[in-house]
Parts: C-alpha cells; structure tokens; sequence
C-alpha cells in the first residue's frame, strides 16, 4: 500500500507526535489524582524519565502508545506497508530501550507499571491496575526506623482486638476481613449473641475469635464482667493491640428522646474503665451524630457532652481525632452519619498519622471498593432489587411458621454479587410482614403519594399523612436511584420503593453491607417496653456498624500501625 501523502508531509506528520503529554497521559493522571496518589512527572534522574513516579509506593509508569511501543496483540501495533524494513528496525530498538529502562529501575528497587494507549478509556481498570500496585508497596515497601517499643504479641501475630457493646458483630466482621484478630467479644443481649456466636465460631480460623479460656464465651453485661473478671482481664494487659466498640446509642440519638440520664448513656465510662485495665496500643469508638452533640442544661445534671468527655477521659494516654463519617461516602447504599474516634498510644509516636487518619480513610476508599468491584454511590435499588417478590415470589419462611419469605433466583448488580460471596443458596432472614390487604393498599397510595410530590427518602409530608390518617412522623419511602436513609429498629419506618410492604430483614442488612451469609437469630421484632430490653433481629441490624465501612476503618488502622516509627514489630505483624 503507497503512502497518500508525500514524504514530506508525512515527517512533518511524524514529528508533530508528541512524547510527553499526550491524551492518555493526561488520563491516567486524572485517575491517580482522584485515587489521592501523589506524583511527579517525567523525572529526568529516572532511567527513561517515567510518565509518573509515586516515590512513597517506589512505582514508575509508563504511558506507551501501542504503536511506537509495539503493544503486543493490540490492532493499533501494526507494521506500515511501506519502508517496512526501516520500521521494523526501528520499532525493535524502541522495545529494546524499553526493556533495558525497567531492568534499570528494578535494580534500583522501583516497580514497573506499564498503561497502554487502548487502555486510556478504561478507567476502572487503570484503577485496579494502580491499586494492586500501590497495596503491594504500602505491604512489602519502605525501610524502617530502630524500634524503641515492642508489641507484647510475638512476632508473625496477626494483631488482636478486643470488641466492646460487640452487638451482633458487624464491626468485629469488617476487622477480621480488614485482617484482625478477635480476642473475643463483649455483648449482653442473648439474642445478638447468639448471632455473634454462630457467625464467628471460637478457634483460629480468620473469623473466630480466640476465646480466652478464664473468660466464659457468654452474653456478658460489661459491668458484671468487669466486676467478675477483673483479674483474667488484668491477665491480658499489652495483649490487647485496639479496643473497639460503641456504648449503646439510644441515649444519645436524635432519632429516638435523646435523654441526658438514660442509664445507658454512662456505658461509656465502663468502655474507659475497660481501657485502663487493658491497656490497648489503639482505641476506636463508634456512636451516633448525637454523641459528639451537647444536651441542654434544662435535661438535669451531669455530662453535657459525651464526646468531649470521652476525650477527656483517653487524651492523658492517646493521640486522639475524631469526625463525622457519612457512609455513603464509603460505598455504602445508606445515608447514615456516625461519630467515630479514634487513638493510638502516645509512646508510639503517631500523633502525625492520627491527625490525617480519616482523610487518609478516605482518599483510599476509592482503591478499595475498586479492588472489589463495588460501585462508589451504590443506590438503595443496586443493594435489593434482587430481592423484590415480582422477580422472586414468595416461599414458606423457612424459620417461621405461616409467614412467608422472599424467594431466590440470582444477582443482578455488582453490589449485589459481591453480598452474595461465600452463600451458595438463598439468603437467610427473609420473612415478609403479614400486611392486610387494606394496609397494602395503604401503603400502594403512599408510594404513589411520595413519588408525585417528589419525597422519596425523606419523612412524608403533613397533608399524606392527613389523608392517611397518620400520627407516625418517621415513615420514609424508598428512593431506589439515591441512597437509603438511616436503617432504624422499626421495620415499619421505611417502605420499599415499588412493593406496597415494609423491608425484610436481609434488605435491611444489604443496606447495612452484611454478606448474605451472614444470618441473624433470635425474635424478628419485639415491642412495648421490651424494646428497651431485647435486641431481635431488625435491630441487631439497625444498631451494627456496617462491615463495609468497618473494614475500611480497619485497614486505615492497619496503615497506622505500618507507618509507626517507634514499634518495629508490631508494624511488622499488621504488614504480615
């Protein structure tokens, strides 16, 4: 085939083909930015002047056009027709510079990435491709400085947490996933025990805990324990590398009557006495937005705010932040604000790494739901549309006697497959309300109600609740294109978004982030003054920390763990 155009033209063609700069280039570099890597460009002290250098992860990419650099496979990687011997010779010593430029940066311990111009247009993939590399690095890279305080665990440990007001263990699971090791678990409740025990069977498997043997593995009230045990627990001192957990929330919340003297709200002070008798290398603390907010002095006597005086109480001994954290920002399909705080030990000398603990949870929250395949705003229809009685039917419920559930044919979103890992057959906890007809129908008007006036996802209007003769203020319908609003205790707070019912069970736990392996015991629903009492099993999910955001929290403390400059083994376990 002859040129059609002149030689010429075709070396001006030629020469006008930038090196540097170039479209895909500029891509990538959008990618890393919003991943929140830093990089430099084109770094002439580099062999071959990689495209982008990551110095903290000691990674070198290259941006190659397929063409010049012969991208094997690729259609873009072909030979002219014309002058074929001269391209050919050419193409070979560009390929040949390539290689002898990775071997020199290998020699000199950087990694190699190289992106492709086809692939410029893929950019989940450029972020798996990156992600893999720079978990490597943060894993396996960086030299360390001499230690100055040893971890009390011997070395090749996995570290090991302590889990307080545990419930039914949503934050235990998203620890052990994020690479924990559970001691064990601190819950009074019966019925969320029961569903902590059979999730997380005792021994050394990667989701049991390891059960001290003068501890009995029962539903404990934390007081009776501290009062009981206070020797075997002394016992386990510098053993305990974080104490988590959260003191129960109903005092505290704004959803519920936010009483300053609700008894409850003093479990805090035995989370504090529990971290003197332990001594945890780092504390991590979980409540509502109510927490961290102060009580009027009209409510009586007492703590004004929780939240500073829990402060108060670990700043002699941590370095301590706390903030705010939306879950939906952590690909969650759930709007739900939650205070967290957390602290590492003052003698580990991490107080720089505190300070930006939750913008670094948060730059890296893209990597990881990339890593996953988890969309980064899933929407409340991405979590449960798998589970809608139109697609499914209904079936017997297999745990309750004349009431039915939702049946089971597949996934269908990404979110959706990745809850499904690990359960082979249909999801547990999928008991319908038995709805009368005329309340079905009430609740077909009202989904059609909040539609037209554009409420989905927010509290009913006045003049829906008139014509329905409603007294309850908290009713929420679905919005299946945004995020859920907050899961609550009530099952009949929220309706789906298209079946005139109430949500199950696992919907609620989808929302929530629990896999559908993950089953729930005890009473589904409890009432009157029990609701103080019994935690059944919509509240187990309601009170939970979702597991998405509580492995995110995990690995955030693990990066801190890593980067720690005075306590070379422990590093070394949270590396391993």
């Amino acid at each position: 085939m002859v040129d059609n155009v002149d030689r010429r033209r075709r070396s001006e063609i030629m020469a006008g083909i930038k090196g540097r700069d170039t479209a895909p280039e500029r891509a990538v570099r959008r990618i890393a930015h919003a991943m929140g890597l830093r990089f430099r460009l084109h770094r002439k002290d580099l062999p071959g002047r990689p495209d982008l250098v990551f110095p903290k992860h000691r990674l070198a990419l290259f941006v190659h056009g397929c063409f010049w650099h012969r991208h094997d496979g690729c259609q873009f990687s072909h030979i002219p027709k014309t002058r074929a011997a001269y391209w050919s010779e050419k193409f070979a010593r560009t390929v040949a510079r390539d290689r002898r430029n990775e071997d020199a940066l290998r020699q000199l311990g950087w990694r190699v990435l190289v992106v492709w111009e086809c692939e410029a247009g893929d950019e989940a993939g450029i972020e798996r491709k990156l992600s893999r590399m720079v978990q490597r690095g943060d894993t396996h890279g960086g030299a360390r400085r001499p230690a100055r305080t040893s971890s009390a665990s011997p070395p090749g440990t996995p570290l090991a947490f302590v889990d307080a007001f545990a419930g039914c263990g949503g934050l235990s699971l998203g620890l052990k996933k994020a690479g924990w090791k559970g001691l064990f678990a601190i819950e009074k409740d019966a019925c969320a025990f029961e569903t902590l025990s059979a999730n997380f069977p005792s021994g050394d498997t990667r989701l049991g805990y390891r059960w001290p043997s003068k501890i009995e593995k029962k539903a404990w009230d934390i007081h009776v324990l501290l009062s009981q045990r206070r020797a075997e627990l002394a016992q386990l001192a510098g053993k305990v590398d974080l104490l988590a957990g959260g003191p129960p929330c109903q005092g505290f919340s704004c959803a519920g009557r936010r009483r300053v003297d609700d008894p409850r709200n003093k479990l805090f002070e035995a989370y504090l006495d529990l971290v003197k008798i332990l001594h945890p290398r780092l504390v991590l603390v979980e409540n509502v937005r109510g927490f961290a907010s102060d009580f009027r002095s009209s409510e009586g006597a007492g703590i004004r705010n929780y939240a500073s005086a829990l402060r108060r109480g670990l700043g002699a001994r941590y370095d301590l932040a706390s903030a705010i954290v939306q879950a939906r920002d952590f690909g969650l399909p759930q709007a739900r604000p939650r205070f967290f705080l957390v602290g590492v030990a003052k003698d580990l000398g991490a107080q720089r790494s505190v300070d930006a603990f939750f913008d670094d949870m948060k730059r890296h929250s893209r990597i990881f739901l990339v890593e996953r395949g988890l969309p980064r705003h899933p929407t409340a229809r991405d979590a449960i549309s798998d589970l809608e009685i139109r697609r499914n039917g209904a079936v017997p419920c297999p745990d309750s006697k004349g009431f039915e559930a939702v049946g089971y044919v597949g996934p269908l979103t990404p979110y959706q497959k990745a809850m499904r890992q690990g359960c082979d057959g249909p999801p547990p906890d999928t008991r319908l309300a038995r709805h009368r007809a005329d309340i079905r129908a009430r609740f077909a008007a009202i989904i059609a109600a909040c539609r037209e006036e554009g409420r989905l996802g927010v509290a009913i209007s006045a003049e829906t609740r008139r014509a329905y003769g409603l007294k309850k203020m908290a009713i929420r319908v679905l919005d299946p294109l945004g995020a859920a609003p907050t899961i609550t205790s009530l099952p009949d707070d929220l309706l789906h978004y298209s079946e005139p019912r109430t949500l199950t069970v696992r919907e609620n736990a989808r929302l929530q982030s629990f896999p559908d392996w993950f089953a729930f015991k005890g009473k589904y629903t409890t009432g009157g003054h029990r609701r103080r009492t019994e935690v059944p099993r919509f509240t187990q999910v309601a009170n939970a920390v979702p597991p998405l955001l509580a492995e995110q929290l995990g690995l955030a403390l693990l990066r801190i763990v890593r980067r720690l400059p005075h306590a070379e083994p422990l590093a070394d376990r949270a590396a391993q």
